[in-house]
């Protein structure tokens, strides 16, 4: 079986692991509907055919793929960007921030409550002493107290445990944050630096066949001069010159903007790219696709399909909550103290508690209550809608990136074999001139054919670079199979 019809498959078991998953986030007495009743999941969702997942699989990390391409400078940069990108920092602090509130409702199960403590001096006045006017000062005195209070919500119907679902859902969103970023950001600096590369050696060829436009011109010009051709058999050789000094022109621009979004990507100023010199290796050819791991949990760790998912969970939460507004709510309060003179504490006298429970139930807001629920339970089918929706999305970007990396791939090859069909013809050309057999123009446009065509395959080899890296994007292989990639909660 292919990669697209494991990712299918893949795709039907993602969404009822995520619903169940979902459900189960929440209190089970709660008065929701199932996956499978009113969500609208179909039967061949629930009951898909059985299969497996026929992909190849290699020994490879796969949870940093770029390893696979085999260079050290490409690895450097891609660490020093994990390490200084500023984007990555921002989103890690935002699950720091989302870890905490989801400890904050972790508490909500457990008494609140405070003490406090303090001194004054009062004065009453002539009425407080005597009400019926008489012309009376009121006196002065200290008071020093100390009290205890502590409530305690019962959570008979999961409210609490809702909250916490809630909570829970914002913590995956912000982990999902995290996982895009750097994923993007491992995709991004491949891409750059790949495009810097390709320039780079683009930027040498070019000079090469400028040097020999620069030649074939000179060369018919001296013609033109001893009148052997005429004065418009220079313009061919004057326009390739210009031809080729202007692709030079564009591609130090474009080599240009590549070392500053490698800077950038790896949190430095575009200016300082911190002295990038290619290193003597060639450009890479990118593993085959069919080498991708396959594991069946690609698509739950994809980051748009976790975000969908947390969302539902947080409509699911927010659904449960809804419907126990419509149950009693019981809460235990207490509180004491002591309030006293200073110095004359005397605790038989002084002391003071209270204690007792509050039971509330609000059967006049039923109305209200009951059209806040039924915007809960359509919030929550418009979440399951969006999750099934982002799945299916994401089986059809795998699909996409795959077929993209293939066909770069068929691209590539078509691409070597010209060159290489140039570089025979250059060579075939160098030996004829040698021998004196064709003259040192035939040379020169083999020697311009060989250039192009070298320019040709880097492309064709930056191009394959990149739709590798958007599979592994596409397919969230830059996980490791073992873990999800969530934030530890």
């Amino acid at each position: 079986m292919n990669i697209k019809k494991a990712t299918r498959s893949t795709a039907i078991a993602t969404l009822i692991a995520i619903s169940l998953v979902a459900c189960a986030s929440v209190e089970p007495n709660a008065p929701l509907r199932s996956a499978s009743e009113g969500l609208g999941v179909r039967n061949d969702l629930l009951n898909p055919p059985s299969a497996g997942m026929d992909v190849q699989t290699t020994t490879e990390d796969s949870g940093r793929w770029w390893l696979s391409l085999a260079n050290d400078e490409l690895n450097a940069l891609v660490e020093e960007a994990e390490a200084r990108n500023k984007g990555v920092h921002a989103n890690v602090l935002a699950v720091e921030q989302a870890r905490a509130l989801f400890s904050e409702r972790r508490w909500d199960a457990f008494p609140r409550g405070g003490v406090a403590a303090g001194m004054s001096r009062q004065r009453l006045s002539g009425p407080d002493v005597d009400p019926f006017g008489g012309d009376v000062r009121g006196p002065t005195r200290e008071l020093a107290q100390a009290d205890l209070s502590a409530t305690w919500e019962i959570d008979l119907f999961g409210r609490n445990k809702a909250r916490r679902a809630i909570s829970e859902g914002a913590l995956d969103i912000a982990g999902a944050d995290l996982l895009a970023s750097r994923a993007l950001l491992q995709a991004q600096v491949v891409s750059a630096w790949t495009q810097w590369r390709a320039t780079s050696e683009q930027m040498q060829i070019l000079g090469e066949e400028i040097e020999a436009a620069e030649l074939a011109l000179s060369v018919q010009q001296k013609r033109v001069d001893a009148g052997i051709d005429d004065q418009r058999s220079v313009d061919g050789p004057t326009a390739l010159l210009a031809e080729r000094r202007a692709l030079r022109s564009e591609t130090e621009a474009r080599n240009a903007i590549a070392r500053s979004a490698l800077a950038v990507l790896r949190g430095r100023t575009p200016g300082d790219d911190g002295l990038l010199v290619p290193d003597d290796e060639p450009l890479p050819i990118p593993p085959s696709i069919d080498s991708l791991a396959g594991s069946e949990g690609l698509l739950i760790r994809r980051p748009d399909v976790v975000r969908a998912k947390a969302a539902y969970k947080q409509s699911v939460g927010a659904a449960a909550l809804a419907s126990a507004a419509f149950l009693p709510e019981l809460r235990l309060d207490f509180s004491g103290g002591v309030l006293q003179r200073p110095g004359g504490l005397d605790l038989s006298s002084a002391g003071r508690w209270a204690a007792g429970g509050i039971l509330q139930w609000n059967p006049l807001d039923w109305a209200r209550l009951r059209a806040q629920a039924r915007a809960a339970g359509a919030q929550s089918e418009a979440a399951f809608v969006a999750l099934e929706a982002t799945v299916l999305e994401a089986v059809k970007d795998a699909e996409d990136r795959v077929s993209d990396a293939k066909a770069s791939v068929s691209m590539l090859s078509q691409a070597s074999v010209t060159a290489e069909r140039t570089a025979q013809s250059f060579r075939v050309a160098r030996a004829r001139h040698a021998a004196g057999l064709d003259g040192r123009l035939a040379l020169v446009d083999a020697k311009l054919a060989m250039g192009e065509t070298d320019r040709a395959l880097l492309d064709a080899k930056a191009s394959s670079i990149a739709a590798y890296a958007r599979a592994h994007l596409a397919l969230a292989t830059w996980q490791p199979s073992h873990d999800t990639g969530l934030p530890m909660r």
